[in-house]
């Protein structure tokens, strides 16, 4: 399996579009269970935190589908919900749930981690 020109990961914690989703997940939990007003918006609460989550949960498992034809497949996933997760932070923003300077390492975060992401789909050759 190929997964850059540069070197295979061994494992999925190696992948840096891994550590970054995590790191999304992480930055958008805290900065939900900081709000009154989003935590109480059980639906609100439960989608962002469900998109946010979503990410590195398809990337590990079209690592580990140990096909480039999958792994393509659910990077297209986890970009979905890298979309998702910015589009409902934009939503909170809006609603007045968190600040805009609350969420912009959130939102730097959906750039890295889509770029990354689309940079690994991109390295994965169908031999």
């Amino acid at each position: 399996m190929h997964f850059s020109s540069r070197m295979a990961a061994k494992n999925y914690r190696e992948l840096i579009a891994f550590q970054l989703a995590e790191e999304l997940a992480d930055e958008v939990r805290e900065i939900v269970m900081e709000s009154a007003e989003a935590r109480s918006d059980f639906r609100y609460k439960s989608q962002i935190l469900e998109a946010s989550r979503g990410v590195a949960s398809h990337v590990v498992e079209g690592f580990l589908r140990k096909s480039p034809k999958e792994f393509k497949h659910f990077l297209d996933y986890a970009i979905s919900s890298i979309g998702e997760t910015e589009v409902r932070l934009r939503n909170g923003i809006r609603s007045k749930y968190f600040t805009a300077d609350r969420c912009a390492k959130a939102l730097t975060l959906t750039k890295r981690c889509f770029k990354c992401c689309l940079e690994l789909k991109r390295s994965q050759r169908l031999d």
